[in-house]
């Protein structure tokens, strides 16, 4: 049988420097671990925004619409909305309202015929959350307009529940928040404000 030998000076490696190898591995890997883990974050935090804000201009789109187009103003106070639209052949309710899910709140439309009492409820957005003297809805008199009604809000007073002035011209503005789950603070989006004359 064969046997191998080493040349002279080929002594392989010490215990030494297999642990300085080791070492400087592990410090080469965990700094490349780091920096991929801290891309895939801020990967997914821009993903995360890219699709609330998509998703918050869809729902404002979709209540602006509804807003041109309705009759009236049944209902805006902070965090509801009751519009009316009157056409022809068909008459409908629109109510946008918060619905609670657990700390963050669910924006929904339930839409009602009139006629036939049928409705379709739809969550526009999830994750909604509230911030103290920001409401959802406002409606505010347009500062030209001449109304039986004196308040800012073109609202009724002493109406149970609050109603608003047929013949106030007013602009309703929608201020929305959506907290995505990798963000530390809320998404903001604001439509600064639809006119609308309620019909008589």
């Amino acid at each position: 049988m064969r046997r191998f030998h080493r040349p002279a000076g080929d002594g392989g490696f010490s215990l030494t420097e297999l642990t300085v190898v080791i070492t400087l591995m592990a410090v080469v890997g965990g700094v490349v671990a780091t920096a991929a883990t801290t891309g895939l974050k801020k990967q997914t935090q821009v993903q995360d925004r890219t699709d609330t804000l998509a998703q918050e201009r869809t729902a404002l789109q979709r209540i602006g619409r509804d807003i041109r187009s309705a009759a009236t103003v049944q209902y805006a106070l902070d965090n509801e909305l009751i519009l009316e639209e009157v056409q022809t052949s068909t008459s409908w309710t629109v109510d946008y309202k918060l619905v609670a899910d657990g700390s963050k709140y669910d924006l929904t439309a339930v839409r009602t015929d009139k006629a036939t009492g049928n409705s379709t409820t739809t969550i526009l957005l999830r994750n909604v959350v509230m911030t103290a003297g920001k409401p959802l809805f406002s409606y505010l008199k347009n500062p030209s307009t001449t109304s039986s009604v004196t308040t800012t809000d073109c609202s009724i007073a002493g109406s149970t529940p609050t109603r608003h002035a047929q013949d106030c011209i007013g602009t309703i503005t929608v201020d929305v928040q959506v907290q995505p789950t990798s963000l530390a603070r809320p998404i903001e989006m604001v439509d600064n404000g639809t006119e609308l004359r309620n019909a008589p």
